[in-house]
Order: C-alpha cells, then sequence, then structure tokens
C-alpha cells in the first residue's frame, strides 16, 4: 500500500500531557511491584550486612532481570526473566572488560553507545518492552564507569548472576498484569461481547486468528535503535568535550528519552525525565542528609523505592523517575561515592544535557518506518473487514456463533490498534505523508460493519 495523502502532523504533546497521570485498574501491579521490591532488595540488603556495599551494583545488576518478565503469564515468566539475565550480564561483563582494560573514557563512550544500540534493537525485535533495552544501558553504563580489575571480573559477574537467579526464582510467584496488547484484546472481546458464557471460553485470542501471521523483522526497528545508539554517544561526548569525568548519566538519560518511537513522545519524555530527575535528586538529598552525608540510608530503602517506581511507571513516567532516580544514583554512585553536593549538580546537569541531545538526535534521525506501521494496521483491519464480512450473522444461524464474536472482537482490536499507530505516527518529525483519508474510511467502514454485524 502506498501512502498518497498529505500528513497531518499533530503538534508536539502539551505540558499539561506531561503532568496527566493515567488511571491503572486491578491489584495485579501491587504483586508485581513488590516481586520487582522484594528481587532489588533483598541482594541489596544481604551485601551490606555481609560488609560488601561494593558489590551492590553488581548484585542488582542481576536481579534487574525480573522486570523484564513483569507482563507474562507465568508459564513464560521464568524463561524470560533468566533470558533477561543472561542478556544484562553479558552486557555488563563487557562493559567490566572495557572498565579493566583502562579504556580511554570515549572509548567507554562508544561501547556503550553500541550496547545501547544493540540492546534497543534486540528487545524491539523480540517484543521485550516494557522496559526495552534501558535496562541493559543503564547497567552497563554504570559498569562501564566503575573501578575495576581484569581478575575481579569473575567474581563479579558470578555475584550478578546469583542476583539473576534470585530473579528467576521470584519470577514464579504472583499474578502476570496484562501488557498493553492483552488489555487491548480483553478490551476489544468486551466491546465485542465476546465473553457470552462457557461457549466461548476456548476462543482464541482475538485480534490474532483474524489477522495475517505477524514475525518479527529488524528493519523496522532500526530508525529507533540507530536513534537510541547515536544519541546516547553523541551525549556522553558531549558530556565529556564539556569535562564530565563519568558522563555515563547522561547517556542514560538520552537513551531513556529516545525510547519514544517519535519526537513528539521523544519530547513528552524529555520534559518527564527532566522534572522526574528534579524531583529525584530532592528526594535523594533527603536520604543522604538524613544519613549525614552517606548513602545508607539510600540503600535500606531500595525496596520501597522500586516498590513505588513499579507502581507509578504506568501511571506517569515523571512520578516514576522521582522514584527510580535515587535507586539509580545508590547503584551507580555506591562504589565512588565522594559527597552529595557535586552528585546532586552533576546529576541534574548531565540529565538535562542528555535530555536535550536526545531530543535532537530524535529530530535529526526521523523515524519514517512509523508510516509503514500505520499502512500495516490498515491492511489488518482490511483483512479483519474480510473475516467479519464473510462471518453468517447470528440471525442467520439462530444460534451463538464463536466465530462472530471472535471476528467481531478481532475487527475492533485492530481498529483501535489503527488508532493508535496513527496517533503515533502525527507526532512524528518531517514525516512527507500519512494515509489520512485512508485511516478515515477504514474507521468508518469498519463502525459500520460492526454495526450490522451486532
Amino acid at each position: 500500500m502506498t501512502s498518497l495523502y498529505p500528513s497531518h502532523r499533530r503538534p508536539l504533546p502539551a505540558l499539561r500531557d506531561s503532568l496527566h497521570v493515567r488511571r491503572v485498574h486491578g491489584s495485579a501491579t501491587v504483586f508485581t511491584a513488590l516481586r520487582a521490591a522484594l528481587a532489588v532488595g533483598a541482594p541489596a540488603a544481604l551485601v551490606l550486612v555481609l560488609g560488601r556495599p561494593d558489590l551492590a551494583a553488581f548484585a542488582i545488576s542481576g536481579a534487574l532481570a525480573i522486570l523484564y518478565a513483569q507482563q507474562k503469564p507465568r508459564r513464560l515468566r521464568m524463561g524470560t526473566t533468566a533470558g533477561a539475565a543472561i542478556a544484562l550480564q553479558a552486557a555488563g561483563a563487557m562493559a567490566l572488560l572495557a572498565a579493566s582494560l583502562h579504556t580511554p573514557t570515549a572509548g567507554r563512550v562508544l561501547a556503550v553507545g553500541a550496547i545501547a544500540l544493540s540492546a534497543k534493537l534486540a528487545c524491539d525485535v523480540l517484543g521485550a518492552t516494557p522496559p526495552g533495552g534501558i535496562i541493559i544501558t543503564f547497567s552497563s553504563a554504570a559498569l562501564a564507569f566503575t573501578p575495576q580489575q581484569l581478575h575481579e571480573i569473575p567474581g563479579h559477574v558470578a555475584v550478578g548472576v546469583l542476583g539473576g537467579l534470585w530473579a528467576v526464582a521470584l519470577s514464579f510467584f504472583g499474578p502476570a498484569v496484562p501488557g498493553p496488547a492483552a488489555a487491548l484484546e480483553a478490551r476489544a472481546a468486551r466491546g465485542a461481547g465476546t465473553v457470552r458464557g462457557a461457549g466461548t471460553a476456548q476462543t482464541p485470542a482475538p485480534g490474532r486468528t483474524a489477522s495475517p501471521a505477524r514475525r518479527p523483522h529488524v528493519r523496522p526497528h532500526l530508525p529507533g535503535a540507530l536513534r537510541v545508539g547515536v544519541g546516547a554517544t553523541l551525549a556522553g561526548l558531549v558530556c565529556l568535550t564539556l569535562g564530565v569525568d563519568r558522563p555515563y548519566w547522561a547517556m542514560i538519560a538520552a537513551a531513556a528519552v529516545l525510547q519514544g518511537p517519535t519526537v513528539g513522545m521523544v519530547y513528552q519524555r524529555s520534559i518527564q525525565r527532566c522534572m522526574g530527575t528534579v524531583a529525584g535528586v530532592a528526594l535523594t538529598a533527603v536520604f543522604v542528609v538524613a544519613g549525614g552525608g552517606h548513602l545508607w540510608p539510600l540503600a535500606i530503602g531500595m525496596p520501597v523505592l522500586m516498590f513505588a517506581a513499579e507502581c507509578l511507571i504506568a501511571r506517569n513516567y515523571a512520578l516514576a523517575v522521582t522514584f527510580v532516580t535515587p535507586l539509580a544514583l545508590s547503584m551507580s554512585e555506591f562504589m565512588h561515592w565522594t559527597s552529595a553536593r557535586p552528585m546532586v549538580t552533576s546529576r541534574l546537569i548531565d540529565t538535562v544535557a542528555g535530555s536535550v541531545i536526545g531530543l535532537a538526535a530524535a529530530m535529526i534521525i526521523t523515524n519514517r518506518r512509523v508510516v509503514d506501521g500505520v499502512e500495516a494496521a490498515l491492511e489488518r483491519v482490511d483483512h479483519a473487514h474480510t473475516v467479519l464480512d464473510r462471518a453468517p450473522a447470528e440471525a442467520e444461524t439462530e444460534t451463538p456463533n464463536p466465530a462472530l464474536h471472535t471476528a467481531r472482537a478481532a475487527l475492533t482490536a485492530e481498529l483501535a490498534a489503527l488508532r493508535t499507530a496513527y496517533d503515533t505516527a502525527r507526532s512524528e518529525w518531517y514525516l512527507k505523508s500519512l494515509p489520512h483519508e485512508a485511516v478515515q474510511a477504514a474507521e468508518h467502514t469498519g463502525r459500520q460493519l460492526l454495526g450490522r454485524q451486532a
């Protein structure tokens, strides 16, 4: 399908959009937050009790694998967590190797940039979002600038592996929170009336059987990965030029805001990142003052911070960053802590610089693949139209028709996915064309067909 229609670009999000707090239903979020808090808190407490706070970063880097399985069913959580733990330790080992070889700071920046690009691409292709590649990038960036000797790497990686095994064990417990796709399909099923007794309980997941098979491809995800790699590397090099000795915080900020697929989303995340970091640094200062200039209270408060961040991440990114910032600082600064004031000042400057550079990278490297996403969504809607149009109405069969309900749910889900893809593409920068009229026609036809088949 070829785009023949003019672009109807949406303006950049307003400040009030960054402050909007979304409503999240269900109690499963509390369970996943408790699971994440326990995954991070237990290793941190253990190394503190053993008198080895220098091992905290390595233990937590493995435990962070728990974040990749929060929205998976129980049968998939352990495998997903194990895969994430392996990826985290592999990337961390490369970062530690760069640190142990006393690689120049610019070389470490390039290495972390390459890891950020690879992590973003792999997570997008495999569907490991959220949290995507940012966790791997954060862990690797912090470890790349950690004082390290070559003979220490096996022991430190082993500590990370133990943290990963702890996360794998925890991933077995608790319910799963439905991810965005599952929630979308559930809403579609309710809207289409698929849940009408036990007769429809075994129908396939709506939105999947009625659509063509979707296999993961690398090319559609290359622009986003390139943005992250280039943006993180530029942020590190610019801060290095400005005299920052450990520019990894700016790299993390750039990589974090560039997780959004379009300029509009990157712009909004930049604002939220800066707001959250300012509040988070202030919260960090409270912990440090309470500890008499030390990070011990902050380390002890890790479970509470992780719990709050997990509960808020689906509601508002800025609020989540407020609690992520003290957690990240305690992990990345523990082994080379000096005093509070230089740390607070540096982190604020690095975050603003990284966010601005990340936004500039998003504006320079446009993601024209979002138009392909709209066109692919249009094709799936057309297919769902055809399937529903061919399904016999219940008035003709005089009995409940599970196939009809599944087709209705599939079309409802694909229409919602089309609207999401279109709204996302509208916030991209310098798109030459968007199938505006085609989207409107597909939505109008879909509503009419759903009305006839009601």
